[in-house]
């Protein structure tokens, strides 16, 4: 007796556990940008773990996100929105300024929410367009590739409609950062020296990021004429 209660409570567990896959792994290119934020439920479904966000250029997937215990008590989220491989005759990710739409799969109901609210940084409606780049090819030693990926931070809000949860409103850019410089290492100007500085100054170097004037200038840190490798090093050891 006790034998079949065990294996009916891990079959049970089983069904569970597949019916939280909604959304497949989507395909992985050379081409990215990260997306991160918190999530909010407005009289919508509970955040539990297990639950997905779902990125999609038309109906492709490009990007996904499962939240875990502790994400779901947070709402936060970062994943990567894959862009088309130009190199293929296939569609196989995002093309550049596409809109992306985000979606909401709640495990506990099997149900899938559209079209989520998306806001900026400062709380306005917010459209989404694409703006990934190719990973730059660099091989620094230690160095985590993931960061050279430019971010895109965008918070989203899921409600009780399955058919457009919020909708998307006015457009808005993204940019590269505009505070205050904590010192000569602070690339991005955000305040802080951090391994992402190093990045913005792997990406200049490599073409693959088009900045400012006054970032280009910060990017030299070194201060001999010229953004370099070297540069992102300095940046690295002085974090």
């Amino acid at each position: 007796m006790r034998t079949m209660q065990w294996v009916i409570a891990v079959l049970l567990g089983m069904l569970a556990t597949e019916a939280r896959a909604q959304f497949d792994t989507p395909g992985s290119t050379d081409t990215r940008q990260r997306v991160a934020g918190v999530l909010t439920s407005q009289g919508g479904p509970i955040i539990e773990a297990g639950d997905q966000i779902g990125a999609f250029a038309g109906d492709l997937l490009v990007g996904s996100f499962t939240f875990t215990g502790e994400s779901a008590a947070t709402g936060e989220f970062a994943f990567m929105v894959f862009g088309d491989d130009a190199n293929t005759e296939a569609v196989d990710g995002a093309e550049q300024n596409v809109l992306i739409e985000f979606r909401f799969y709640d495990g506990s109901s099997n149900t899938e929410y559209h079209k989520l609210g998306v806001k900026n940084t400062s709380g306005e409606n917010y459209n989404y367009k694409y703006a990934g780049q190719v990973l730059p090819p660099f091989d620094l030693p230690g160095f985590p590739i993931e960061l050279l990926v430019p971010t895109q931070s965008l918070d989203l809000v899921v409600t009780s409609d399955t058919t457009n949860s919020g909708g998307t409103g006015s457009s808005g850019t993204g940019g590269e950062g505009g505070g205050s410089p904590a010192g000569s290492f602070d690339v991005d100007g955000d305040g802080k020296v951090t391994t992402r500085d190093a990045a913005l100054v792997l990406r200049i170097v490599s073409g693959s990021a088009t900045v400012s004037a006054e970032v280009l200038q910060r990017a030299d840190v070194n201060g001999d004429q010229v953004v370099s490798t070297e540069d992102a090093i300095s940046v690295l050891r002085n974090r």
